[in-house]
């Protein structure tokens, strides 16, 4: 979903750092909800987590949880994109990411790590005043 995204990377490259990128690499695979990544003895499982951008995707490994922008201590992903969508990015956190167990450690994007449980907390206090979730 997010191959659009892919095909701008180099004219992203010239716009924000005024360099030339390499092309990038061509995509001969998509994952998508469920899929199993191994590797070695590990295996994370794919978890469509929509929002910041349409194909953004969680990591779910053993105890562990690699966010990618959708969530992060304290704070969620970004929504002010045109192809972003706040609606996605909170059903994503509340039906995917906080049915996770709270002892889950999230390791986002951007910053420091955090659990489910403590993001839950965060974000009741959130919901309060913003009517957020």
């Amino acid at each position: 979903a997010d191959l659009f995204l892919i095909k701008r990377t180099r004219a992203s490259a010239k716009y924000w750092f005024g360099a030339e990128a390499d092309p990038p690499p061509k995509v001969d695979q998509f994952i998508q909800e469920d899929d199993l990544i191994k590797f070695g003895k590990e295996k994370l499982k794919v978890l469509e987590t929509p929002g910041h951008s349409p194909g953004g995707v969680a990591f779910l490994g053993r105890g562990v949880v690699f966010a990618g922008d959708t969530l992060f201590y304290q704070g969620v992903g970004r929504t002010d994109f045109s192809y972003a969508s706040e609606a996605d990015l909170v059903n994503s956190i509340k039906n995917k990411l906080f049915k996770l167990p709270d002892e889950i450690v999230v390791y986002p994007g951007h910053g420091e790590e955090t659990t489910i449980g403590e993001e839950k907390k965060n974000f009741e206090e959130v919901d309060k005043r913003q009517g957020m979730f």
